[in-house]
């Protein structure tokens, strides 16, 4: 039940918006992903415009004479729409989210005199989201060298820790705790912040994989996929550290459902969990075994993401109920 108070309806507010910014920060890693498996990444070679244009065009000759004078190196034999778009719809995904934390951050002013950390991580996150966006346009100067993406993703994953914690936080205010859960030992919270530092650890690797398969088929070509991922020291570290992991997860997993047995929020991330742990595990194999289907990769970095959302809104119970136990 809800807590009959004049500010209810705006913590309620709080939280499904700061649930909807969730969802589209990781919406955003997916049109990421299909920006990156499509070779989009320099569809729009400026920023904030696109071919000079606020609206991108859709063939060449379209494309002002003014952006060829400022970009001598751009040949008009290399437009192409496609890509074109496809990075313009993941600038306009990337606005939205922008307009969605400033939303957040004006409706966490309510919490300034009851919780400060609620106002505090709102207000972190959507200055996140101003970096992120300032992030975007290096990538595209820097013509997205590896370790700006690989920090563009780290701060999307913090931005996202932010925004779950903060909901968290208002949760406890709104919701009383509707069932016993027995008490938690400080093992099973270590254990939990020993899965996401290892599935953060993954997802690194992962892009790291994702710069020398960029590098090598530059190399030989788009032709010979094969021969992609072959020798590769990172790809191997990531195969048998996604096993480790998912090892790990389900002995950390049967653990707080032990003790989270009749916790129906709890329930669901732990199911949810290892469906999404399984669903990586089947698209790495396709992956390694398919010779890196485009329309894969975007799935297989959008579901480690998840993995980790999702690990952390429940280490983040688990945290609170520890305390709660002293």
């Amino acid at each position: 039940m809800v807590k009959d108070n004049k500010t209810a309806p705006l913590e309620l507010w709080y939280r499904r918006i700061a649930t909807i910014s969730v969802g589209a920060v990781l919406f955003l890693i997916l049109v990421g992903g299909i920006v990156r498996s499509t070779g989009s990444g320099m569809g729009c070679p400026d920023w904030p415009k696109c071919f000079g244009l606020f609206v991108p065009p859709t063939q060449v000759d379209e494309i002002p004479q003014s952006f060829f004078e400022s970009h001598p190196q751009f040949e008009s034999k290399t437009f192409n729409a496609f890509q074109t778009w496809i990075e313009y719809v993941n600038r306009l995904v990337g606005a939205t989210i922008g307009l969605l934390m400033f939303l957040t951050a004006v409706l966490s002013l309510s919490f300034v005199r009851k919780d400060k950390r609620v106002f505090l991580l709102s207000f972190v996150a959507m200055l996140l989201t101003g970096f992120e966006a300032w992030l975007g346009k290096l990538v595209v100067d820097k013509n997205l060298e590896g370790g700006m993406v690989t920090i563009h993703l780290l701060v999307a994953m913090v931005i996202v820790a932010l925004l779950i914690l903060a909901n968290y936080l208002v949760g406890r205010r709104i919701y009383p705790e509707a069932t016993e859960v027995k008490k938690v030992p400080k093992q099973l919270v270590w254990l939990g912040l020993a899965v996401i530092v290892m599935t953060v650890f993954q997802i690194l690797i992962g892009t790291k994989v994702r710069e020398s398969v960029d590098i090598v088929a530059q190399q030989v070509g788009m032709s010979q996929r094969s021969e992609w991922l072959q020798g590769s020291l990172s790809y191997s570290i990531h195969k048998i550290g996604w096993l480790v992991m998912a090892g790990l997860v389900a002995v950390w997993i049967r653990s707080v459902l032990n003790h989270f047995s009749s916790h129906p929020m709890m329930k669901r991330l732990s199911i949810g969990l290892i469906v999404a742990i399984a669903a990586e595990i089947v698209f790495g194999l396709v992956l390694a075994n398919f010779d890196l289907p485009a329309a894969v990769q975007p799935l297989h970095m959008l579901f480690a993401n998840l993995i980790f959302a999702a690990e952390f809104a429940i280490w983040i119970h688990l945290v609170g109920k520890s305390r709660d136990n002293g």
